[in-house]
């Protein structure tokens, strides 16, 4: 018979369910425990989990694309056609009047790069959070790769945890049912020492393994200039 495993992901909802089965509590509760959750994965997505999300979009004749829905940060953008990700450098200075499809920003007049030392980038970009826009320069028309953090709650199915988030939320629900129940001060301090302490370890696991940041800064060290 062939080994299986448990899955790396898990349903919010499995979550609750198990939460309310080891604390032998009512499934009434089970609707505002779930809102709980919600909370908690929204609240430490972006710096607990691991999970983001990588999209293949398709940018205007200005080279602009319109962020995605559930996207809350920004992790970097490439060219989909490309064998190796090489990821835009961001341009602050970025007249977005000025980039259309047919007047680009001269590529000679910048100085900021990656890829190496004197190394110039061909692509730039610059977020517009308050218009929800990310706008380029050099990649008009053309399909990218967007990487960026999602809000992870979905809408249209059941939403799904990295397990390493599932203890977080247990103790939040826990310090939270604390809260509801009108527990003493000291019981709920004692319950949100918990829940810190499990945040702490769930940090942990975005850390890049040794191995990884060796193989980064070798790159950063000896690689030349490739565009």
């Amino acid at each position: 018979m062939a080994e299986t495993y448990s899955p790396a992901v898990i349903k919010i909802g499995d979550i609750v369910d198990s939460f309310l089965l080891k604390r032998e509590l009512q499934l009434s509760r089970y609707v505002p425990m779930l809102e709980y959750a919600f909370d908690c994965f929204r609240h430490h997505v972006a710096f607990t989990s691991r999970l983001y999300y990588r999209k293949t979009m398709t940018t205007d004749v200005n080279g602009t694309l319109t962020m995605p829905e559930d996207m809350m940060d920004f992790i970097g953008i490439a060219l989909a056609a490309d064998a190796e990700l090489w990821y835009f450098t961001e341009n602050g200075k970025l007249n977005i009047d000025v980039v259309t499809a047919n007047k680009d920003i001269d590529d000679s007049a910048q100085s900021q790069g990656y890829g190496g030392r004197g190394g110039v980038n061909d692509y730039y970009y610059k977020i517009d959070w308050a218009g929800r826009k990310i706008y380029t320069d050099g990649a008009e028309a053309q399909s990218v790769v967007l990487f960026y953090i999602s809000t992870g709650i979905r809408t249209d199915s059941e939403t799904l945890v990295d397990i390493s988030m599932a203890p977080v939320i247990d103790a939040y629900l826990y310090m939270r049912l604390a809260e509801n129940d009108r527990e003493s001060i000291n019981e709920i301090e004692r319950r949100r020492v918990a829940y810190e302490r499990e945040v702490s370890i769930a940090n942990r696991y975005k850390l890049p393994p040794l191995k990884q940041v060796r193989d980064a800064i070798l790159k950063l060290t000896t690689q030349g200039i490739v565009r």
